[in-house]
């Protein structure tokens, strides 16, 4: 097993590097071949590398987004970040909010560790964000169904440009799924979300807020 940490904003203050957990991810995947890969993901303030009342938060939206671009990318185990030595040392210093986050999340992946860990879906798939924004998907085949785990990965105009501590301003937009053989009135789950949609012919369209993540699931 192998895998990496990369803290964007705890580590180092540049929250526009958010998307360096899914960049780093498949960079591994392709240095790891067939063997597992990890990843630790942030979950609070409180570097050691920086002056502490500059540090920007790390927020739930934020490790969620971070998890699902490992996951999406190819990690297939995660871990958790949780030291703290500003303004005192903590081994564990996630926020309450942080904390009913990582709950919720542990809970959903082990859930569906099994459709994450399938093997890829046999299918012709494509995932389109409005105006060309970033996102990334991950397509598997688990006892009958179709799923896809996507995530809305921009992280607003002018990030490329951000300097330390500089905020980000992700923006949400429609998503296309354009999937192979997909019949119009197919019922598509959204997971966890209580809601379905309903595909047309061979594609179906979702909302994505910023820094987002819906996981779909259709039977085959």
């Amino acid at each position: 097993m192998v895998g990496f940490d990369i803290y964007p904003i705890y580590g180092s203050g540049y929250a526009a590097h958010l998307d360096w957990v899914g960049k780093g991810v498949s960079q591994l995947c392709d240095l790891a071949g067939p063997k597992p890969v990890y990843a630790w993901i942030e979950t609070s303030k409180g570097s050691r590398w920086m002056t502490y009342e500059k540090q920007p938060d790390v927020l739930p939206m934020h490790t969620r987004n971070e998890v699902w671009q490992a996951i999406t990318h190819g990690a297939t185990a995660i871990g958790y970040f949780t030291h703290a030595w500003r303004p005192v040392f903590k081994e564990f210093a996630p926020t309450q909010d942080m904390q009913t986050e990582l709950k919720r999340l542990n809970a959903q992946i082990s859930r569906l560790a099994p459709a994450i860990l399938a093997a890829p879906a046999q299918k012709a798939i494509s995932m389109k964000l409005a105006n060309g924004l970033n996102c990334h998907f991950k397509a598997t085949r688990y006892r009958g169904n179709l799923y896809i785990f996507s995530v809305n990965m921009d992280l607003g105009e002018g990030a490329e440009k951000a300097k330390q501590f500089d905020p980000i301003y992700p923006r949400g937009g429609e998503a296309v799924f354009t999937i192979e053989g997909l019949k119009a009135g197919t019922n598509v789950e959204v997971v966890d979300e209580e809601r379905t949609i309903h595909a047309e012919d061979s594609q179906f369209s979702d909302d994505f807020a910023p820094l987002a993540e819906h996981i779909y699931r259709i039977k085959l």
